[in-house]
């Protein structure tokens, strides 16, 4: 299993990259139709789902304590995906959620630098599909063993959590410079920036944890920092769809076609 794991892995992988090289060096001014205005949803949907759902099934098989795992932390994310018939529910969420999400932060970017106003930039583009590929990293490397791929999960899910985070804030900032084209883009900015602040102290209480000397109660601190933690970043996309919406009315008003009397 883990070597054929490893192959699709390693294919799913280098389509990744090749679309993700091709968006980025040949990135349009991408619009926000009705085809993608539904990207938020899913982004969030697909991995809530599928880590919850993986959890859920685990725990019935008795591989992992049943609990509220957001409130008691009694086991981490990677041990809810670890192992089959789990992991396989966690894939087919997960890795469609990455390709999903590196779409996202794709639109993103061509939405927001394509007022003439603005100076192109592709930090957007790039931060979000860098987390994007991480988090297809820890996913497709998860319960194979040796160190190599256990270091491949580290850094993957390290990476995915940071450069999610920035990528977060430089939406951010790219709405506050396309506030003058967009009126409701001010209020959607300061509401990401609240939701960000919330997120970034979820994040600081892992430093006072790593002062706990209990081993065990460190470990279900750090957990429910980690199950927390990663339902906030996925909440976010929750607050750009009534925006994303707007956005495909609008582009729809645009494009339809006049017709003569």
């Amino acid at each position: 299993m883990s070597a054929f794991t490893s192959a699709v892995s390693t294919n799913i992988a280098v389509y990744f990259c090749a679309f993700g090289l091709d968006n980025l060096t040949t990135m349009p001014d991408r619009p926000i139709d009705r085809f993608n205005t539904h990207l938020p949803l899913l982004v969030f949907l697909l991995p809530v789902v599928s880590i919850n759902a993986a959890y859920l099934t685990a725990s019935v098989l008795d591989h992992i304590p049943l609990c509220v795992p957001y409130f008691s932390g009694c086991t981490s994310i990677s041990s809810a995906g670890r192992v089959m018939p789990q992991k396989g529910i966690f894939l087919l969420g997960m890795i469609p959620a990455a390709i999903l999400t590196m779409q996202l932060w794709l639109t993103s970017e061509g939405w927001l630098t394509g007022n003439q106003q603005l100076v192109p930039s592709r930090g957007l583009a790039f931060t979000g599909a860098l987390a994007s590929f991480c988090l297809l990293v820890y996913v497709t490397t998860l319960g194979i063993p040796g160190d190599v791929y256990r270091l491949f999960r580290k850094f993957g899910v390290l990476l995915y959590f940071g450069c999610t985070f920035i990528a977060q804030l430089l939406l951010i900032r790219q709405l506050k410079a396309h506030n003058s084209a967009y009126e409701n883009h001010d209020k959607l900015a300061k509401r990401l920036t609240l939701f960000c602040v919330g997120i970034l102290l979820c994040g600081i209480v892992i430093v006072p944890i790593s002062l706990v000397e209990d081993p065990i109660k460190q470990k279900q601190m750090e957990n429910i920092v980690e199950w927390n933690y990663a339902l906030l970043l996925h909440v976010y996309y929750l607050l750009l769809i009534p925006a994303w919406r707007r956005m495909a009315m609008r582009h729809d008003e645009t494009t339809e076609p006049t017709h003569g009397t």
